[in-house]
């Protein structure tokens, strides 16, 4: 609805509400159905600043994302990467920059490890995004998102769990230092 003065390199931030996000999603859920995508005014809003939105405003149209996911594929049940992949299409509409299972490398004692670890999704080069699809939600999931933010040195994640019967409670935001 309004802009905020100075976002990343002086451009003005497009923010909008979640129920702005969900109307300007419901095309995209459409499109999942068709071969073409026709974008709603907000929706371009959003593409046209996604390069210039910070960590809080990327996770708002994460979580939208997600709850349009579920709700399209009809809730839980599905594999992991069945919603993942749903979710980077849903993002990528958007204008978002999606890295897709990414390669973390570990050192330890100075000894580069030879199995990295593995990180669902990073938005915008900003936020960790870990899919889960289980019945029952564990504490170590947010540890796991937690060491992720520590070795990047990015400050936040998202844990979303498509396992849950709605999804908004299974949406966990890790922190550090943000």
């Amino acid at each position: 609805k309004g802009a905020k003065p100075q976002g990343r390199k002086g451009k003005k931030l497009v923010l909008l509400s979640y129920h702005v996000f969900l109307a300007s999603l419901r095309p995209c859920a459409r499109a999942l159905n068709s071969n073409s995508f026709t974008a709603s005014p907000t929706t371009k809003l959003v593409t046209e600043n996604a390069t210039f939105m910070n960590e809080n405003e990327i996770s708002k149209v994460i979580v939208s994302s997600a709850i349009e996911v579920h709700r399209t594929l009809g809730g839980p049940g599905l594999l992991e990467s069945v919603n993942e992949e749903a979710l980077v299409w849903e993002l990528s509409q958007i204008g978002l920059t999606i890295q897709r299972q990414k390669l973390l490398p570990i050192r330890y004692k100075g000894q580069l490890l030879a199995t990295p670890l593995r990180i669902d999704l990073i938005v915008n080069e900003l936020v960790i995004v870990e899919c889960k699809s289980t019945s029952k939600y564990a504490d170590v999931f947010e540890a796991q998102a937690l060491t992720y933010l520590r070795l990047t040195g990015l400050r936040l994640a998202i844990v979303i769990n498509f396992g849950e019967r709605l999804v908004k409670d299974g949406i966990h935001r890790v922190v550090n230092d943000l």
